[in-house]
């Protein structure tokens, strides 16, 4: 087994019926729904489904990068949740058999050290759109390092925690002056701070039908916008030629105790045209691109401090280019005064000696105004790993267990 799961789950759905109302459908996931999923080195996902209703519940976990000196963690980060309205579960309904797919995407639920599972008896409400609701109870999870099919030690949530065991520590083209950017809050005060020197690699295709990559480096002097919400930030790098519009999305997690909350990058999108001037010889001068990185999770440090690191970080656009940062330096929460908290550091570089002052802000930071909108598309491809689903008796319940 690669992946263990017991919960008690349920699904509250809204739909329209034929009398003009609005109602709600309760569902219980059973305990002999059909498992499926895959396990592979950064990712891992269970599907359950079941009728009737041709439900198809699919959970995807994800696994941060170790920043030292605490181990990596997981977290469940997107939940979709497909299935057909059947008169005999949504009575009544104005669509019978009508096809609905919900999606809930760049979430943290679930947090935990990986080689240790993740336990809440408590309820955990996670909404699907405006449509739904999925709960989970009596929870334990552990997405990966399982060991002889059994739970690690227990990462017990907020809600549940008495007591908490403490987590193991584990022993060619130039690039352009740096940025330091930041975004400013509807109320005055600078709420996210980043300084980083990042540049863009894009492949594309010239009329002589090969195949070249343009290096694009992100100015200094971007215009700068963004969003600064409770739970999720932003920030948007826009330059020309080539109406380049660079988006950088942060969330933060539940905290476990004793550990605080956490931040991460966890959407990427790039926007630009193909502007001859850069894109030389093009076989498609001035299209229109969008790329999306998706599900991820890096520059992951505690809330209040800032992610620190020198050494170069890439993340790639399947298929396409791939986006680079090197000596940077992220605060996307907490910002006080309008400079950089405590740092913490990746571990690719090694521990500092000394701490730099900071250098005062630069005039490029732009006001919030609009709420964060996130896509809702997210693609695993790996081969099918083996998981372990298991029964469990809770007489005392209404529900069905997952395992």
């Amino acid at each position: 087994p690669c992946l263990l799961a017991d919960s008690i789950i349920q699904l509250h759905l809204k739909y329209n019926a034929s009398n003009q109302q609005t109602k709600t459908a309760t569902v219980n996931v059973p305990s002999n729904a059909t498992t499926s999923g895959t396990c592979l080195g950064q990712f891992s996902s269970i599907d359950l489904s079941f009728e009737p209703g041709n439900f198809s519940l699919q959970l995807k976990f994800a696994r941060t990068i170790p920043l030292k000196p605490y181990p990596s963690k997981f977290f469940l980060g997107y939940i979709r949740l497909r299935y057909r309205e059947d008169p005999t579960i949504f009575i009544g309904t104005a669509t019978p058999d009508k096809d609905v797919d919900l999606v809930a995407n760049f979430i943290a639920l679930f947090v935990a050290f990986v080689g240790t599972s993740f336990r809440c008896n408590s309820e955990i409400v996670n909404p699907l759109g405006e449509m739904g609701q999925v709960s989970f109870r009596h929870t334990r999870v552990q997405p990966f390092a399982v060991q002889d099919g059994r739970f690690g030690n227990e990462s017990v949530c907020s809600e549940d925690a008495t007591t908490t065991l403490a987590p193991t520590t584990p022993t060619g083209t130039p690039f352009p002056a740096e940025g330091q950017w930041h975004v400013t809050g509807e109320d005055g005060k600078i709420c996210l701070l980043a300084d980083s020197i990042v540049q863009l690699q894009l492949r594309y295709n010239t009329s002589n039908q090969q195949t070249k990559t343009a290096t694009v480096n992100v100015p200094s002097n971007a215009t700068t916008s963004g969003t600064c919400l409770g739970q999720f930030s932003s920030i948007d790098l826009s330059f020309e030629p080539g109406n380049f519009s660079l988006q950088l999305k942060f969330a933060r997690t539940i905290p476990l105790k004793p550990y605080p909350s956490e931040f991460f990058l966890g959407y990427i999108r790039l926007r630009y045209r193909e502007d001859p001037t850069i894109f030389i010889g093009t076989a498609t001068p001035d299209k229109d691109v969008d790329l999306v990185a998706n599900f991820l999770a890096l520059f992951m440090a505690d809330v209040g401090t800032y992610f620190r690191c020198n050494s170069e970080i890439v993340n790639l656009f399947e298929g396409v280019g791939q986006v680079s940062f090197r000596d940077t330096k992220i605060q996307p929460f907490a910002v006080e005064g309008g400079k950089f908290g405590k740092e913490s550091v990746c571990s690719e570089d090694p521990p500092p000696t000394t701490t730099k002052p900071v250098p005062p802000r630069g005039p490029n930071g732009g006001v919030i105004a609009a709420a964060v909108v996130v896509p809702v598309v997210v693609i695993i491809i790996g081969a099918a790993g083996f998981l372990y689903y298991r029964k469990r008796q809770n007489k005392a319940s209404p529900y069905k267990t997952l395992n």
